[in-house]
């Protein structure tokens, strides 16, 4: 850990402090309020007839008027600011000065034993009020309190021959330190297990930097600092699920670490470095710093065989706001845009968030926000494109396409909000809604006699991980009487399945009740593969960029080897984005029997598609 951690964890040993010793005690001070009024109530009436009443009655508002104003500073919800402690501090020697004064008001007054005995019990409970607050102040500052009043009353009581009550206040004196200083050992041993506790969560035992904690108590400890302006940085390694799919997770754990040690090396010490999650590093600091030396570093794998070194690059996203108008939530917002910015513009660089990123931010949380209350009120619409048979024309299928209709009439495309869905985490909300478009529509057509037509509709395959999705798309059929064979599910972004065995179960579930599973864009990423080994797909839908590449050397022989190996896999091969008759003809020839294309139709609303299945016979895809 750097200074700046070591700094951050002092932060929250005092900040803990603070809330045992202010909030938590609020209650303790208003009571000792209450307690102070009623002795500035009750001292008068028992000394009234020994003490000169006009001193008296002035000591007694004095006191009372200072012991309300300390407590009212205390149970200010800012009571941490300088200036109310400040306040309350000298509201504090006040009254000390004015419980010293007491005895004093009348040069007789200890005479008279009831007036000793009142002013050992007046000492007695200012003592032992002092002394509750040991572990606020410091040793020294607390013995500057209670010496004043403390030495004041003994004075008299020995001057005026009442030994008695002399040796009772030195005796409660004694006792209440003695007490007062258990309390504090009791709790700072409270205070150093709970900021024991704070500090293990506020460090990643994965690299040893900060934690997610760390990084807002560093911001916490800036904005508490006249500093003019704060940074903060998010980092992500590129590709790093590559790395890890390589390597093994044991190498990527290594990777992070280096990533760490690299990060903090660049940045000057005064900076705060945290791991946020997953393969993204966040940096916070008010000391400029420059960031080129970040964007690219060599890790080597030491436990996967000889070691291996790895050029690494890393997406940086930055965001500097001034101290007095931020908070913690605003700089990881603004960075994280940022970031995601940098990754957008092709990864391997360096983003700062501008006027112009920052109002399309604010454009983006207002479109999720709207998408929010879309879903919800399900205003997301579904168009349909039709799955064609290549030989006759007639179409045996449909795609469903989410839409998002605007009230001038404009439509909202899915790449510009399916995403945004996603990581609000309702894809699977979503996904469900056009399910039941599909099967309503299938209903329709089974009604109007068609009966063999299918539909896909596309999900996440990160929606595989509902463990109910099986079961819930089943209900979903049986409500409406479609039999499960003519619902096809179409995996999207299917490289981004994790080794996991729950998606596969799934997968089988759904396969084991009848509906069908479609590969998309089958020939883009590194894991296409793969995922086709292992997932039981029904339909594979070649991308477009081989639809469209046969003027391309080898790029036809690469169709047909992939129609091949779909009927190999008993899988029904469609080819995606056909607009040309010329397309239309190289698909057959490569042995394709099923496409769909803008040569076809385009998306449009499902009502208009009606017809289309209803004019003529069809025959079944899968047949």
């Amino acid at each position: 850990m750097g200074a700046a951690d070591d700094s951050a964890f002092e932060f929250a040993r005092s900040r803990v402090r603070n809330e045992i010793y202010f909030d938590q005690r609020r209650l303790v001070d208003v009571a000792d309020g209450v307690g102070i009024i009623a002795i500035a109530i009750g001292v008068p009436y028992l000394l009234w007839d020994h003490v000169d009443h006009t001193r008296l009655v002035v000591w007694s508002a004095l006191l009372a008027l200072s012991t309300a104003s300390w407590v009212s500073t205390a149970i200010r919800p800012d009571t941490r600011s300088p200036l109310l402690r400040a306040i309350r501090f000298g509201w504090i020697w006040g009254s000390a000065v004015l419980w010293a004064a007491l005895p004093w008001l009348s040069p007789s007054a200890a005479e008279v034993d009831l007036v000793a005995w009142v002013l050992v019990f007046v000492v007695t409970y200012g003592i032992a009020s002092d002394v509750v607050f040991i572990p606020q102040t410091s040793d020294t500052s607390l013995a500057m309190i209670l010496t004043p009043y403390t030495s004041s009353y003994v004075l008299v009581l020995l001057l005026a021959e009442q030994w008695g009550a002399a040796v009772a206040v030195l005796l409660y004196l004694a006792l209440l330190v003695w007490g007062g200083n258990g309390w504090k050992a009791i709790t700072d041993s409270l205070i150093d297990r709970r900021v024991e506790s704070e500090v293990r969560s506020l460090v990643d035992e994965l690299t040893g930097v900060g934690s997610r904690a760390a990084a807002t108590l560093a911001i916490d400890e800036l904005l508490a600092e006249p500093v003019e302006e704060i940074a903060c940085v998010f980092l992500d390694i590129d590709d790093f699920k590559q790395l890890n799919d390589t390597y093994g997770y044991p190498a990527g754990d290594e990777v992070l670490r280096q990533v760490a040690t690299h990060i903090q090396t660049v940045l000057p010490d005064s900076w705060t470095v945290a791991r946020f999650g997953g393969d993204e590093f966040v940096a916070i600091g008010a000391e400029p710093a420059e960031l080129d030396e970040l964007a690219t570093f060599t890790a080597t794998i030491t436990d996967h065989g000889p070691i291996t070194p790895l050029d690494l690059t890393l997406s940086i996203g930055r965001t500097t706001l001034p101290r007095a108008d931020t908070e913690a939530a605003a700089l990881f917002r603004e960075a994280g845009a940022a970031l995601r910015a940098a990754k957008a513009a092709g990864k391997n660089q360096l983003v700062d968030m501008s006027p112009r990123l920052r109002e399309r931010e604010s454009d983006r949380l207002a479109l999720a926000q709207r998408l929010t209350d879309a879903l919800d009120e399900q205003d997301i619409v579904a168009f349909g494109q039709a799955v064609t048979d290549l030989r006759t024309g007639r179409p045996v299928g449909l795609e469903l396409l989410a839409r998002w209709p605007q009230s001038d009439g404009s439509m909202v495309m899915p790449g510009e909000f399916v995403p945004i869905i996603e990581e609000q985490g309702r894809g699977p909300q979503l996904g469900e809604l056009m399910v039941r478009y599909a099967v309503d529509f299938l209903a329709e057509l089974r009604q109007a006699g068609v009966t063999d037509v299918y539909a896909t509709v596309n999900i996440s395959a990160r929606h595989l991980f509902q463990r109910t999705l099986a079961h819930t798309v089943a209900a979903i059929l049986e409500q409406r009487n479609v039999p499960p064979h003519q619902l096809v599910l179409e995996v999207t972004e299917s490289q981004h399945l994790p080794q996991s065995s729950i998606w596969r179960t799934t997968a089988e579930q759904l396969r084991a009740i009848g509906i069908g599973l479609a590969i998309d864009d089958f020939g883009t990423g590194y894991s296409s593969m793969e995922q086709l080994l292992s997932m039981p797909f029904t339909h594979l839908k070649v991308d477009r960029i081989i639809t469209q590449s046969f003027h391309r050397p080898g790029a036809a022989d690469l169709a047909a080897a992939i129609a091949a190996m779909a009927h190999g896999g008993d899988m029904v091969a469609i080819g995606e984005g056909i607009e040309t008759e010329a397309e239309h003809r190289q698909m057959i020839d490569a042995g394709y029997l099923y496409g769909q294309g803008y040569l076809f139709g385009r998306p449009v609303p499902l009502d208009e598609l009606i017809g289309e299945f209803t004019s003529t016979p069809v025959p079944n895809p899968t047949s």
